[in-house]
Order: C-alpha cells, then structure tokens, then sequence
C-alpha cells in the first residue's frame, strides 16, 4: 500500500488528518484527497503481526519526513530499516528512493534490511520530535539531515525563472523544480511551488493572468505569469 500524505509539509503536531487538511486548503489553497483514507495503510504499517520493514533515503524530503513519522508512530516496536541514500540503478541514484514496496521486492532489495539499531531509533526520534516542536511549514533535507523551513523557501527560485514576457506558469514551476533537485536531492512537491508562485502574483511580487490554452489542466496550472 501507499501512503497519500506528505509529511515534508504542513504541521506534523499533533498532525492530525483534519488539522493537515484545513492547512493545505487554506495555506496552499489546495483541495486535498482526504487523508483519512490513509487509515488502511498506517494499520498495516503499523501491525505488528508482520515484518516491519521501513526505507528511507536521505535524498528526499518527502520519503524522510514519511519514514520519521512511522517510525514514530511505530515507538519502541522492533522493525528493519533500509537506506537508500547510496544505493543506485544504474548511473541514476534518484530512481531507488521513489520506489513502492513492490519494486523494492522486484529490484531484491530486501537481502539490505537490517535491524534498526536502539541507539539510531533514538536519534531518529530525537530528530522528528524536534521538527515536531518547531512544527514548520516546510521539511526540507540539508548536508543530508531534515530540517524545518519556512513557506518562502524556495520564492527566489520561482521568480529566477519569472520573465518580463509572459511565460507559462507551468514552465517557471518546472524551471524551479529543477533547480531544486539539484545533484538529485528532492525536496520539495510541485503543489507547494505552485501555490507559491500563486501567493507571488497574489502579493504584487509577480503579474499573473489566466491561460486559455492550459485550461483542461486545470485550474492550478491555468495561467501565466511575468516580472513587473
């Protein structure tokens, strides 16, 4: 199973799905899947008549964010960990940390799980407990650890890829995203950039308007933007 939720933002205290819900509509104007459907998921996650086996990789926020919040969930119950922080398919070491538990059967990654160690789940759950008192907008990874951000963090990237022509927002978003996953660190969804560059045009930073041409893509990618 997958898990919907994204937990490299919004608040992760206490984190419930209808406080993250009322965020994401109301700070990033978004109209979510429930999250509550996640309930089958955390339920299997969480059993503990299976084998528990988590991956994580430190080369992507959003897999990061998932991992501590399981494992906090999870508390003292024994369970085995994968890192795919090195690991590589082929020349590409991005592909591995986005994969779902069928791929990592698939690719035999199993035979790399160990058991998670006392002192590491210490220092794991020292590390979310701490990103959960400061309950930021925005986890983002830094020299390889998670670390709160402000909602504004990636608003220099957005308007670097603003022209003074129109251009479509679609275009600047994905320029922004590029920049972002520089040397294959994903930090962030597209849905925040898109509700950043939003709030831009919003405050005057930016000029917006609506794009005819995008308008089956729907209402969050309908538009363009350019530099006053």
């Amino acid at each position: 199973m997958f898990c919907a939720d994204n937990f490299a933002y919004g608040p992760i205290a206490p984190g419930d799905p209808a406080q993250r819900e009322a965020w994401l509509r109301e700070t990033l104007d978004l109209d979510p899947e429930p999250i509550g459907s996640d309930d089958d998921f955390w339920r299997q996650a969480l059993d503990p008549d299976r084998r528990l086996i988590g991956w994580t990789s430190t080369r992507v926020a959003q897999e990061r964010a998932g991992f501590l919040e399981w494992l906090w969930r999870l508390g003292d119950a024994p369970c085995e960990l994968i890192d795919l922080s090195t690991v590589r398919a082929g020349r590409d070491p991005a592909v591995l940390p986005l994969l779902d538990g069928d791929k990592i059967r698939e690719f035999g990654l199993l035979d790399l799980a160990r058991p998670l160690e006392p002192s590491d789940r210490h220092r794991l759950h020292q590390t979310w407990r701490r990103l959960r008192d400061e309950n930021a907008p925005l986890r983002m990874i830094r020299a390889g650890e998670l670390v709160s951000a402000p909602l504004e963090a990636f608003d220099q990237q957005l308007l670097s890829h603003v022209e003074p022509e129109w251009t479509r927002a679609v275009r600047v978003i994905g320029g922004a995203l590029g920049d972002v996953f520089d040397d294959w660190i994903f930090q962030v969804s597209e849905y925040v950039l898109v509700s950043r560059l939003r709030a831009l045009g919003e405050t005057g930073a930016i000029e917006t308007r609506p794009c005819e041409d995008l308008k089956g893509m729907g209402g969050i990618w309908a538009y363009e933007v350019r530099r006053l």
